[in-house]
């Protein structure tokens, strides 16, 4: 913020406001994961970053017009979970064939994914 804006900025504060987003988004959020749940084709997909010490996952769950990134400390199921979309979720997921999502997947998307060519 220094640099960009000339202010300096307390861990406190970007914490504070950070507390104050995520529950003026919590009707937003989930308002945005039941319109996923309700698409017949969904992408997933995770990637890492590094806060401080930590590894930290983001967990996207997307389509051409929504995505929805979720931050958690573990890449696990137990993360999707959190977010809340794919837990039952009974249309396709398309991704790179980690276990997590296979689980989380009917056979009925399984069945597609694999036939689906190359």
């Amino acid at each position: 913020m220094s640099e960009l804006f000339g202010l300096e900025i307390s861990t406190g504060a970007v914490d504070s406001i950070y507390g104050e987003a995520g529950r003026r988004l919590k009707s937003f959020i989930a308002a945005l994961v039941a319109l996923l749940r309700s698409l017949p084709v969904l992408h997933a997909d995770e990637t890492s970053d590094r806060v401080s010490t930590v590894n930290i996952w983001m967990h996207v769950v997307s389509t051409g017009l929504y995505t929805l990134i979720h931050a958690s400390t573990t890449r696990g199921a137990e993360a999707m979970e959190e977010a809340g979309v794919l837990k039952g979720y009974t249309g396709v997921v398309v991704h790179d064939r980690l276990a997590m999502y296979w689980e989380a997947q009917t056979r009925q998307a399984r069945i597609v994914r694999s036939a689906s060519p190359p």
